[in-house]
């Protein structure tokens, strides 16, 4: 990937180093390293009723609002702390994201118990490492559909909002409109080294329950971790620039519940163009949110399968400052027998976006973005909103 995906990156994992990062030598053989970015994006939405009716899942609420909002990253501070001893480096990393924004409400008062934006303490984890591989132990970014998230040109800016009224967080981006969001999990993930051309990362996960429609609580507990797995292979010949991937996952809960689902995708960069195509299915996970929404299992524990893709064209050259790009994807979900059989029709059938997106380097480390996303939501039952929603932002790297 190019360094700027690889700088922004940081901004939503922490996982590789970025080139505006300090770095301080200390005590013992110790280095700190310091990076983030703190963006603001001011994103006006007007969504509306196209044929009326509720949409169980839709993420493209009938709203016509504006808010002063973090995008798809929050601002975030990253710490890295470096050793090397024997034949082993070790290492600690901390991520900690900030939001701008508050729930509609002055200081983002829960029931005068919370002030403040939102903060997110998203990762900390330690790394051990050699030239045998690394082993990752920690809170840090799943490995299921991580690919699909970074490659996605959103991540400079805030594609699909989700809605604006009460949102206390980062916009969506096309989590739910052509991929799943991995979310940051507790994890031991074991990785192949990096410095080859393909690389194979492979662990065990906190389980996250599975949640659904089947009972009064909502979700299916869990006995065993989840596993997830992902493998990438990079490449270049005659000036083209490739890079694949493909990634797992599986997870069992109580009540014969099992939540599984596949992902993959390719990026190819040639000259001033880069195209990426990937998509995923899956089966108990959910659609927008990985095991978090209750979309995962209907009302009698059978899984409801989803799948999505997204095809994305961007345009830049490595020392112009200007990169535009324009990108489609969609998120669809499948009923179950029970939802047929008692209609459940309100059901999300598929959240479908189309992105236009223009950024400009303003400096080494300012970003200027402009963007345009056309959101659809639509039930089985033919229920429609649709909304038209421009953004403009600021981004500073350091």
């Amino acid at each position: 990937m190019r360094r700027a995906v690889i700088a922004l990156a940081l901004a939503l994992a922490g996982t590789r180093a970025a080139s505006a990062q300090s770095t301080v030598q200390v005590a013992d053989g110790w280095t700190i390293s310091f990076a983030g970015n703190v963006n603001v994006f001011t994103v006006f939405t007007n969504g509306r009723e196209i044929v009326p009716g509720p949409i169980d899942g839709g993420r493209v609420p009938a709203e016509l609002i504006t808010r002063v909002r973090t995008g798809l990253l929050p601002s975030i501070a990253v710490v890295d702390v470096k050793t090397h001893e024997g034949t082993v480096d070790l290492g600690a990393h901390f991520g900690v994201g900030v939001q701008i924004n508050n729930a509609s409400e002055h200081d983002n008062l829960d029931n005068g118990t919370q002030a403040g934006a939102r903060i997110d303490m998203r990762q900390a984890y330690l790394t051990i490492g050699g030239g045998w591989g690394q082993v990752l132990a920690g809170r840090e970014l799943s490995l299921y559909q991580r690919e699909n998230i970074l490659n996605d040109m959103t991540l400079f800016g805030t594609g699909a909002s989700g809605g604006g009224l009460g949102a206390p967080g980062p916009t969506l981006g096309r989590s739910g409109f052509g991929y799943i969001y991995p979310g940051f999990n507790a994890q031991v993930t074991y990785s192949s080294p990096a410095a080859r051309a393909w690389q194979v990362s492979a662990g065990v996960f906190d389980p996250d329950r599975v949640h659904g429609d089947f009972s009064a609580e909502g979700a299916a507990p869990t006995a065993m971790p989840r596993i997830e797995a992902e493998a990438t292979w990079h490449g270049a010949a005659g000036g083209t620039r490739l890079r694949l991937w493909a990634g797992g996952m599986h997870q069992g809960a109580d009540q014969g519940i099992t939540a599984r689902g596949v992902s993959g995708g390719a990026r190819i960069e040639r000259g001033i163009l880069a195209l990426v195509a990937s998509g995923y299915a899956a089966a108990g996970v959910g659609s927008t949110y990985a095991l978090s929404t209750n979309l995962g299992a209907d009302a009698s524990g059978g899984v409801r399968t989803t799948w999505g893709y997204l095809a994305q064209l961007t345009a830049g050259a490595p020392t112009a400052p200007w990169t535009v790009g324009a990108s489609f994807g969609e998120s669809r979900v499948r009923q179950t027998d029970y939802d047929v059989a008692v209609g459940h029709d309100d059901l999300v059938r598929r959240n479908t976006a189309v992105i236009a997106m223009a950024t400009w380097r303003a400096t080494r480390s300012l970003r200027v973005v402009g963007e345009y996303t056309r959101a659809v939501a639509q039930a089985f039952s033919g229920a429609k909103n649709r909304s038209d929603q421009v953004s403009a932002g600021l981004l500073l790297f350091f």
